[in-house]
């Protein structure tokens, strides 16, 4: 998920762009798929209604002055799927209904934040998602599809990027109650002219009644930490009210 997203701002960090629009990958269109079935019994509550869980995505006041939005609202799978894969997990794509994403926030100077958010058919599938994220392989995976996102386009123009770094922390880090991890990343960017920088990207990963939310960001420093404590809070009270 964050591949496409780290490409842009090393390319910005070397010089050769200065847009965020794109940083996010089209999602599979919401809806349970025909006959999709697992073992979880039936929820004995419904989810929460499509319109209830799109109303939860980061916005633009969430943020504070001087952040904008840079291109349409866009959908992403999310790093659950990659983590599904690599620890050979149960597929929980088939139980969800709903996918939205907000569009990308930037603040003008190399700083990027954005969300997405998933509706399930079953809090099962968002307990064993969960529960992904406290496997000591998580980091190691998330890292390889960050690796494998990167090889799969030319790296930027004047720029070349180094060493992947993950790390994934369970627990809500003193935030709100429903942050179930945090990931944070690093690639060192070496750019023509013999500039050197840093790319610093993560995600936040909320939950709720039959619903994940993740919040993404990714900057060339450090991410403003009270950004990011604003975004979080603000998102995760959305979803814990659904």
């Amino acid at each position: 998920m964050w591949a496409a997203g780290v490409l842009v701002v090393a390319a910005a960090l070397s010089g050769c762009a200065t847009t965020v629009t794109g940083t996010a990958r089209p999602a599979e269109e919401g809806g349970i798929a025909a006959g999709a079935t697992h073992g979880s019994a039936a929820p004995t509550t419904p989810p929460p209604a499509a319109d209830q869980v799109q109303g939860t995505v980061l916005q633009l006041g969430d943020l504070p002055a001087g952040w904008a939005a840079d291109g349409e609202n866009a959908a992403e799978d999310g790093d659950m799927q990659d983590l599904e894969l690599c620890l050979g997990a149960r597929d929980t794509i088939p139980d969800r209904f709903v996918t939205q994403g907000s569009p990308a926030f930037s603040d003008g100077s190399g700083s990027i934040i954005y969300s997405s958010v998933e509706g399930f058919s079953s809090q099962r599938d968002v307990d064993d998602d969960t529960a992904l994220l406290s496997d000591p392989r998580a980091a190691d995976c998330l890292k390889t599809a960050v690796e494998q996102g990167m090889n799969s386009v030319p790296e930027p123009a004047g720029a070349t990027l180094g060493a992947v770094q993950v790390t994934v922390t369970p627990g809500s880090a003193g935030g709100p109650s429903n942050v179930v991890a945090t990931a944070d990343g690093s690639v060192p960017v070496s750019a023509t002219g013999g500039r050197h920088g840093t790319v610093y990207f993560g995600s936040v990963f909320i939950t709720g009644r039959m619903t994940e939310a993740e919040i993404l960001f990714m900057s060339v420093r450090p991410f403003p930490d009270d950004v990011r404590a604003a975004a979080v809070a603000a998102v995760a009270q959305r979803v814990a009210a659904l």
